[in-house]
């Protein structure tokens, strides 16, 4: 799947025998390439969801980074029991205020994988105007296909899943031994035939998950992944390490690898990097620049790094959109965990076109150029090429 030859130096040469055609190998290689150019053609200008294909005119307003289910227990670092597991303390209103000031303290607060909490949470994403989520939960996090399927078929909403895998920690135990075509052909498949034991397919690749020092796992990933985008067309949602030099790090090795850079979206740039210098480097890759932490007000404790507020992002924006950066950004919440679901005392789904676009309108950016980034630029970027 992944050799990036023609087609006719594909079916030929590898249908020759000591320089003599193999006819029936030939005529094999040629139905195969057939039924893969009328997969391509069939998915070709669409948005893959989990309800099937779409035109890219219905996705409608967008958020580009979110999990309606995750295990998210991995990062968790809060108490032990005296066995070293951890303590799974109910959320309270009286421990409330520890979990919301650093959410990875509480086991609980970390595991989501409740169906009918999201589709409420759901409901009032499309109460308010919505119609797509992209959910961006990768292999390793509970990747939930089918529960997906039921979200969107019980609220209507577009949900779009991705392939791939996220951090080093999360990994199946065999990594070391995958090779990056193996990797690659994983995403294949789930964008073109289906993910296994569903009949569900793939979106778009990610979220791809990085951390920093980056780990030759990781890489890896990269670089199958790279090689899945160009085979598919789709979008590439890249996880950075926590460091400002990760993303343009990886910038880089999706560029060497001849990745479609104006498919890659560099997410979580809001707790990453907050010097516009930066996102000019980060911008002369022709990606899309994300700030998926929309509603997360508080500090960030998985680093040092001084995150900013929704205020801040805002301010972010019209900086970005005076770099003629307009039709680059993306934005969402990146809910992955209760406490940011309205259920447990968060903003939920709903605070982008309920809070932020009033704030946005405020500040002076103007109906058309919200449209370009809740709208146009998801368009764009999710339909397959």
């Amino acid at each position: 799947m992944v050799e990036h030859l023609t087609v006719n130096q594909m079916v030929v040469s590898s249908s020759l025998s000591d320089g003599v055609l193999n006819l029936e190998i030939f005529l094999q290689k040629v139905i195969t390439y057939l039924t893969y150019y009328k997969i391509m053609s069939k998915d070709s200008k669409k948005v893959i969801t989990v309800t099937g294909l779409i035109e890219p005119e219905d996705m409608g307003l967008t958020l580009s980074h979110e999990h309606l289910l995750i295990d998210f227990t991995l990062m968790y670092h809060g108490e032990k029991d005296s066995k070293g597991n951890p303590k799974k303390t109910p959320i309270k209103m009286e421990n409330l205020g520890s979990i919301l000031y650093d959410p990875y303290t509480n086991f609980e607060n970390l595991l989501t994988n409740n169906e009918e909490l999201g589709i409420i949470e759901v409901e009032k994403f499309k109460e308010s105007g919505g119609q797509t989520i992209v959910d961006c939960t990768s292999l390793g996090i509970m990747r939930s296909p089918n529960s997906l399927n039921k979200i969107s078929s019980k609220t209507g909403v577009n949900i779009i899943c991705g392939s791939g895998y996220y951090v080093q920690q999360s990994h199946p135990s065999n990594m070391s031994e995958k090779k990056e075509k193996d990797i690659a052909n994983e995403i294949i498949r789930d964008i073109q035939e289906g993910i296994p034991e569903t009949e569900i397919r793939s979106g778009f690749i990610g979220e791809i998950g990085n951390t920093y020092p980056w780990h030759e796992n990781e890489k890896k990933v990269c670089r199958g992944a790279a090689l899945a985008q160009l085979e598919t067309g789709a979008a590439l949602s890249i996880h950075p390490g926590r460091n400002r030099e990760a993303p343009i790090e990886i910038l880089r090795l999706l560029k060497e690898r001849d990745t479609t850079m104006n498919k890659v979206i560099m997410c979580h740039i809001d707790r990453t990097i907050n010097r516009i210098e930066d996102l000019r480097d980060i911008s002369k890759f022709d990606c899309y620049i994300e700030l998926d932490l929309f509603g997360s007000e508080g500090f960030y404790p998985l680093s040092d790094f001084p995150m900013t507020n929704d205020n801040g992002r805002i301010l972010l924006i019209k900086e970005l959109i005076k770099e003629g950066l307009l039709d680059r950004i993306l934005i969402s919440h990146d809910i992955c965990w209760k406490t940011r679901w309205s259920m447990f005392g968060g903003y939920g789904l709903n605070h982008i076109p309920k809070n932020i676009v009033p704030r946005l309108i405020k500040n002076g950016i103007t109906q058309e150029q919200i449209n370009q980034i809740l709208i146009d630029n998801p368009r764009r970027v999710f339909t397959i090429e």
